[in-house]
């Protein structure tokens, strides 16, 4: 199996939105990104367990969170990514099933907002037990209207693990971002959070040298390391040279596992850098 490594230029959560999981007080309010990006953590909540979720994600993501009835469309449409989430409350509904903010944002406000082109994660809560036909329904709503509006979906899951009988927030079996069953499963959100941040991570990544320099693209190294332990093939390595950092967990023995690319501070690098990189692939018999 070959697999090989790039991290893309993504903006994922600002520092003025908190994608912190800390909706409450009790949780520490972090504003420096792991995702190191422009992003966006938003949801509305009910009964609170939205907001508990959102702050499991905040935490693992070292981001703040707000409530999207908060947010200007100023503020969303300066983002390059963004991670919303919403609760289920009117079952067996085609529209505004959240019964929160999102049912007047979604229709409201996001047509008025440029956010074609932007990377956009979903994640929702439901209750398995009582609703097993229409479970995290209003995460599909997202899904479908973010997608609608030219964004790029991304962070699907597997269904492996939950017992619902269907969901609206289902693609080609597959959900189409983070689950969560705050009434039958609370136990497991935390580590679903943790997880889902970490496939993001690879997702969204985007080194910052100047602002993270001891840290620079170490969610590469973290996909590399994981890839590798399961077997894989990896290939791409490339040179250091060139670039302004401390320390990186993506390099093995001086060198780089795969393409590295700082949108922040070396953009106008990045195009020229990917196309060698495809060029050496080739060479390396990748394609």
């Amino acid at each position: 199996m070959k697999l090989f490594l790039a991290i893309a230029a993504v903006s994922c959560l600002s520092k003025s939105t908190t994608l912190a999981f800390a909706p409450s007080a009790h949780h520490n309010v972090r504003s420096a990104t792991a995702l190191n990006a422009k992003v966006g953590i938003y949801y509305s909540t009910q009964t609170g367990n939205c907001e508990t979720v959102a702050g499991y994600i905040s935490e693992a993501a070292g981001l703040e969170i707000a409530d999207i009835g908060d947010a200007t469309d100023e503020e969303v449409a300066g983002l390059d990514s963004i991670i919303v989430g919403a609760p289920t409350w009117h079952t067996d509904e085609e529209s505004e099933r959240s019964g929160t903010s999102w049912d007047s944002w979604l229709y409201d406000n996001l047509p008025n907002i440029d956010v074609s082109g932007k990377n956009v994660a979903v994640f929702g809560v439901g209750d398995q037990a009582s609703y097993d036909e229409y479970y995290c329904d209003a995460a599909g709503e997202l899904y479908d209207l973010f997608e609608g509006a030219g964004c790029k979906m991304m962070g699907f899951t597997s269904t492996d693990g939950y017992d619902h009988s269907s969901s609206k927030a289902e693609r080609d079996g597959k959900f189409i971002g983070l689950m969560c069953d705050e009434d039958n499963q609370y136990d497991m959100s935390e580590d679903r959070a943790k997880a889902w941040v970490a496939q993001l991570k690879g997702v969204f990544g985007v080194g910052d040298q100047a602002s993270y320099d001891e840290y620079y693209c170490d969610a590469a190294g973290e996909l590399y390391d994981l890839f590798e332990g399961a077997g894989c093939k990896m290939m791409g390595f490339t040179s250091t040279d060139g670039y302004d950092h401390s320390s990186s967990k993506a390099e093995r023995d001086g060198k780089f596992i795969g393409l590295m690319c700082d949108e922040d501070n070396q953009y106008d690098l990045s195009e020229d850098r990917a196309k060698t990189w495809v060029a050496q692939l080739k060479g390396e018999g990748f394609f």
